[in-house]
């Protein structure tokens, strides 16, 4: 078998294919996801992200049963070129996933209305392929590893990755949260007027950074199991590095794009903490039931005391009317502007 036959045998499910037009064509008739929007960007997202990683792991069974044997007289492809011609293959798989939900829906569009065709683009351009290729690099990994139950592995990971929305939505005084799978959660009360396809294009940059991160382990790993095995059979293999020169100085970049993404998380507005709101806004007070930050220098102190008093007296209608009683202060949080609480 040639090398050039293997890039034919390993071939997209048509499972994940279908499930994604299905979901398309179900949300065309289900308001709010039936044009393209943020909605039906952030479901996609999730969805065929979950998909491409499934896919990613079938794709590299069928690619490793495909493999070219050491037929006599027969050049063997390096192992570099073999996973290269998958990445290949598997980049196509991608873009696949990624576009017919778009096109789906930008079909749609000449039935139902959309409000901006060109934010909504945008938005599914910012959303949904990251994730994509997000949860495919990390499948990969996965795969490349050699580790037994491989989906079962991917699927803990995926969960874990997007119920950090929930944590961080729980946990931090912010309301929205940046995540890798469904790119931006805005929060179940989130406010539209606040425009965030700024931070979202820093952290979407992030989030491919990652992934090229994640490939480069992938081929490392790939690299290393390679040269194990041509000495378990006895073969001699010439060493095989880790990485190359210009690999070094991607990753280094890479790396550097993520960590500093990460660090400055508060500084670009990507999340925030009780610490640097009280830092922020100058202002705090405490009363019975609340812990009052608040602008410094939009409210003076005795307007800083009226609102905390009006606090307690809302409290106070609100625990006797619903019959509950305070376990813990509530923290409350004023700004002076819309675009300060942005």
């Amino acid at each position: 078998m040639s090398f050039s036959n293997t890039s034919r045998i390993a071939q997209l499910p048509k499972a994940p294919l279908v499930l994604l037009i299905v979901v398309s064509l179900a949300c065309t008739r289900i308001p709010l996801f039936n044009y393209l929007g943020y909605e039906f960007s952030a479901l996609t997202a999730v969805i065929a992200s979950f998909l491409a990683g499934l896919a990613t792991l079938s794709l590299w069974k069928q690619w490793q049963r495909a493999l070219p044997g050491a037929e006599e007289g027969e050049i063997k492809p390096s192992a570099d070129e073999l996973l290269f011609g998958f990445l290949k293959r598997l980049s196509l798989s991608l873009a696949i996933l990624s576009l017919v939900p778009a096109v789906i829906l930008s079909l749609n569009a000449f039935v139902v209305k959309n409000c901006s065709f060109s934010h909504g683009a945008a938005l599914y351009g910012l959303l949904v392929p990251p994730s994509v290729v997000f949860a495919s690099s990390l499948a990969l990994v996965i795969a490349v590893s050699g580790s037994r139950w491989k989906k079962t592995w991917f699927v803990l990971l995926y969960l874990v990755l997007l119920l950090d929305v929930v944590s961080t939505t729980l946990a931090r005084p912010q309301i929205f949260a940046f995540n890798p799978i469904i790119g931006f959660f805005p929060g179940i009360t989130y406010d539209e007027t606040l425009q965030v396809e700024g931070r979202l294009l820093v952290y979407r940059w992030a989030t491919v950074s990652a992934s090229i991160l994640l490939l480069m382990i992938a081929v490392a790993i790939h690299r290393r199991r390679n040269r194990r095995k041509s000495s378990d059979t006895g073969k001699t293999s010439s060493p095989v590095k880790m990485f190359f020169v210009g690999e070094w100085i991607a990753g280094t970049l890479m790396v550097a794009v993520v960590v500093g993404v990460f660090t400055l998380s508060e500084e670009l507005g990507l999340s925030s903490s009780i610490a640097s709101l009280e830092k922020e806004l100058g202002g705090k007070i405490e009363t019975q039931h609340f812990v009052m930050v608040y602008p410094a220098q939009a409210v003076t102190e005795p307007q800083a005391r009226q609102l905390a008093l009006l606090h307690e007296f809302y409290f106070a209608k609100l625990a006797q009317e619903l019959r509950v009683v305070s376990v813990r202060k509530i923290r409350s949080f004023l700004y002076a502007t819309p675009e300060q609480k942005g």
